[in-house]
């Protein structure tokens, strides 16, 4: 499943995953990142723009990863992911 495109996938098709970039005079409503493509039971060729970065399309549907296992930590300002916070620590009295 692929959460940000609610799309989902079936392993027993077999799947091709391509970077997306619009051309000249084709300029799509929503920043897509990745067309998804497949041949269907006619033996048509079928696509799908999604949202998702292609990296993980192709690890859900080739190599079977769940979508939430991808998942990143927020970046900072900084460039360093987010860690959990913690409670600044009191100074410590002195007797």
């Amino acid at each position: 499943m692929l959460a940000a495109d609610r799309v989902a996938t079936n392993p027993a098709v077999h799947f091709r995953v391509e970077s997306f970039l619009p051309v000249e005079g084709f300029t799509p409503a929503r920043a897509y990142m990745t067309r998804l493509l497949w041949r269907d039971l006619d033996g048509n060729e079928q696509s799908k723009l999604l949202l998702s970065e292609p990296e993980t399309v192709l690890a859900v549907t080739v190599q079977g990863r769940s979508d939430t296992s991808l998942a990143r930590p927020p970046i900072t300002r900084r460039g360093w992911p987010q860690r959990g916070r913690t409670a600044a620590k009191a100074p410590r009295s002195q007797p």
